[in-house]
């Protein structure tokens, strides 16, 4: 029983997306924590204003962050592409983010290889988690941990 597994993965039970850009989530004012958040982050989508007078107070304390999370976004969507078109061990060619949620292959970096696009992607999306959660502590930004 150890060794077993299961015959054949589960239907999804959500669509998976390669980068979660909005939220429903309501959040408080990223500066004066009072008012709620109206004005989202055009760029990182990861921080909320009341109002363009609190979003210019933040804007140079935010710029680094916003810069970091727009980067790491494009690098988790350029590493997310060869996962798209995905050859399994078996030789069939899968979509990683559709046809095969419950059998993703383990990322070559447990085994030394840092190339494979699966670990290459695992390194980006972690990094892009890193630098939103940063931002959620920064500027007590819920929205933040939602989509990281």
């Amino acid at each position: 029983m150890y060794g077993d597994q299961f015959s054949e993965s589960l239907p999804a039970v959500r669509k998976v997306s390669i980068v979660c850009s909005e939220t429903k989530t309501e959040s408080q004012c990223s500066v004066c924590f009072v008012k709620k958040g109206q004005i989202t982050c055009w760029f990182c989508q990861a921080v909320r204003y009341c109002g363009s007078k609190c979003k210019k107070q933040q804007r140079l304390k935010h710029e680094h962050w916003c810069k970091e999370i727009t980067k790491a976004v494009e690098e988790v969507k350029a590493r997310a592409e060869p996962l798209k078109a995905y050859k399994l061990p078996d030789n069939s060619i899968v979509n990683l983010f559709q046809d095969n949620l419950g059998k993703l292959p383990i990322p070559s970096y447990f085994y030394g290889n840092l190339d494979d696009p699966v670990s290459l992607y695992y390194s980006a999306r972690m990094d892009l988690i890193h630098d939103l959660k940063t931002v959620g502590r920064l500027n007590n930004s819920k929205i933040a941990y939602d989509i990281a």
